[in-house]
């Protein structure tokens, strides 16, 4: 924090301030992630994403949907890249 700034008294004002901003919270509200799954949900949650995803293979593979296994139908099976 030497390089931020050469003034002590506005060391703790960063510090408190990169503190309140660390939060899960913080981030949630402004929409940087998909939201906070309390701990007594996740296995709920967990199930319920790995069910929607194996209907979502199981039913690509049938005739007429998606021309294929893949969601673009190229047969790769590549996923989705997000940077």
């Amino acid at each position: 924090m030497t390089t931020v700034s050469k003034d002590p008294s506005q060391h703790s004002t960063l510090a408190t301030e990169i503190e309140k901003q660390s939060t899960a919270m913080y981030a949630s509200a402004r929409l940087w992630d998909d939201g906070i799954i309390r701990p007594v949900d996740t296995r709920d949650t967990v199930g319920l994403g790995l069910a929607l995803a194996y209907g979502s293979m199981r039913d690509s593979n049938t005739e007429g949907r998606g021309g294929g296994t893949t969601w673009d139908g190229s047969g790769r099976g590549f996923g989705v890249f997000r940077m």
